[in-house]
């Protein structure tokens, strides 16, 4: 199901920071570098704020490390692109070893993912015909798994998730959120990703608030109409 190739380049290009950095600092640095270069192309309500973010980050880094997020951020694009049926960059943060342990941090494997989204989603084409969409929501997202099997099955299904269907995902780890985010963005879906405790129905600010290219780029014409279904 994964590439390994892809696999194998990623951690080769990620290995070159091991040498003088965190492991952890460094995916974390990776994930919000990339979460704001995407955002930052569509949302202009966040853009000053992430855009800071961004300059601050990349500055503490020399260009022949800065340069590195890119490639790791190209083989991310590359990898989905050829295979959209997986959780590229979830599988990843687990092989590496990288996982909260102490914080009882585990990801769903993909394969697990796929058959709860088989079992869970039902008909989603009678639902559409009924309601003219399909909202899909996960609050303790991860890296995305459960929502990326989401797209597959509709695929499987004959529906188009990304006029269909809007996903909103939330977990309380900025890391894993960003992770979904980038994810959902590359896959084309209409996405809303919060970072934030899901258990508490906390307030979140804007900049906790993530909205994929997609929503922006189609406007989410049922935005209105379904947002009191998702907060």
């Amino acid at each position: 199901m994964f590439n390994s190739k892809y696999i194998k380049d990623f951690k080769k290009v990620f290995e070159k920071f091991s040498y003088r950095y965190d492991r952890r600092d460094v995916w974390r640095d990776f994930v919000t570098l990339s979460a704001c270069a995407i955002s930052n192309t569509v949302d202009k309500v966040n853009f000053d704020s992430r855009e800071s973010k961004y300059m601050d980050l990349i500055k503490t880094y020399p260009n022949e490390h800065a340069i590195l997020f890119v490639e790791l951020l190209v083989i991310t694009t590359l990898a989905l692109e050829e295979n959209p049926n997986q959780d590229f960059l979830g599988e990843l943060y687990t092989s590496l070893g990288l996982l909260k342990k102490g914080h009882a941090q585990y990801f769903t494997p993909y394969p697990v993912g796929m058959f709860m989204a088989s079992i869970c989603l039902g008909n989603m084409k009678s639902e559409i015909e009924r309601k003219g969409y399909i909202s899909i929501c996960d609050s303790c997202c991860g890296a995305g798994c459960f929502l990326i099997a989401a797209t597959n099955v509709a695929c499987q299904q004959g529906v188009n998730f990304q006029e269909k269907v809007l996903f909103v995902a939330q977990d309380i780890d900025y890391t894993a959120a960003m992770m979904c985010y980038i994810q959902l963005s590359l896959l084309g879906c209409m996405a809303e990703i919060r970072v934030g405790n899901s258990l508490n129905n906390e307030t979140l600010l804007s900049e906790n608030i993530w909205h994929t290219p997609l929503y922006f780029l189609n406007a989410w014409k049922l935005n209105n109409k379904i947002k009191g279904e998702i907060v």
